[in-house]
């Protein structure tokens, strides 16, 4: 276990670990609490410009190798998970909120646009006039691998989108089952496309030759399909961070599932009939 020294850096380690080597440019992180994990899977780990801040006790921030930096203004509270799988790219300072004992989990090659936000609390409480019972509990958000947020998104509790997916710009989503392959757009974000995949390319630069030369891409790399063998449910992952009470089981948990399991279909939501159909015409258009 290696721990920065950086005391201007980071603030009231004791009783907290980091774990790994992490790179810190113009970032701090700050606990306030005890019993709380950074690990950091990989020298490969560079926070630039980021606060990160453990405001409770025994949550665990787990950031994955990255070929990009990360870039997060992430507050977590009590008992929560947050965590990034690989080479996810920040084009701006990804803003995260984690209340109430939630997570937040996030696959891995997801572009995330400037301001964006993910919150899993309200915060305020909310109550039924009639029967005088809560109406607005707190909820994980989970995000598969290879998903677009768009500029100034907000993705709100309980909000849980499959791979391949792409959620516009200014867009609410809050409470929402975003199918794989699927884009969504508006407040509330409703759905605005499906059958579709995205590519990692700009076209900012682009000339009329290279516009023609991307006309068509004809790899599956990034149509996600059912397949049982391979999913891994957010109900399933859900469950099993509720029910892991130490930090450590919490660790090995996330370890076995999240960072060691990288099968394409893991994250996939939809129909399976649907996915495998739309899988069946993008093959024979360019048979």
């Amino acid at each position: 276990m290696e721990v920065i020294n950086e005391t201007k850096q980071i603030e009231d380690l004791k009783e907290n670990y980091i774990i790994g080597n992490p790179k810190l440019t113009n970032s701090k992180i700050v606990f306030k609490g005890t019993g709380n994990v950074l690990y950091c899977d990989h020298d490969d780990v560079h926070l630039v410009n980021s606060a990160i801040q453990f405001n409770g006790y025994d949550s665990i921030i787990f950031l994955c190798k990255s070929s990009f930096d990360y870039l997060l203004n992430a507050t977590v509270y009590n008992n929560s998970v947050l965590f990034f799988g690989r080479d996810n790219y920040f084009n701006s300072k990804l803003n995260i909120i984690i209340s109430e004992q939630k997570n937040i989990i996030v696959g891995e090659g997801c572009l995330f646009s400037f301001d964006c936000w993910f919150r899993t609390a309200d915060p305020h409480l909310i109550y039924d006039s009639y029967t005088k019972k809560r109406v607005n509990p707190s909820k994980s958000i989970y995000i598969g691998d290879h998903v677009w947020i768009g500029q100034h998104a907000f993705i709100l509790k309980g909000t849980q989108i499959g791979s391949g997916s792409i959620i516009g710009g200014m867009s609410l989503v809050s409470g929402k089952k975003i199918e794989s392959n699927s884009s969504y757009a508006g407040n509330p974000a409703r759905k605005i496309g499906e059958s579709i995949f995205f590519t990692n390319d700009s076209v900012h630069a682009y000339t009329e030759l290279e516009t023609q030369s991307h006309d068509l891409f004809e790899s599956e790399n990034y149509i996600y399909s059912y397949n049982q063998t391979e999913m891994l449910p957010f109900s399933s992952i859900e469950k099993s961070l509720t029910e892991l009470k130490l930090v450590s089981e919490k660790l090995d948990f996330i370890k076995e599932n999240l960072q060691m399991n990288r099968n394409k279909n893991r994250f996939f939501i939809g129909n399976p009939i649907v996915k495998q159909s739309f899988i069946d015409r993008i093959k024979r258009k360019f048979i």
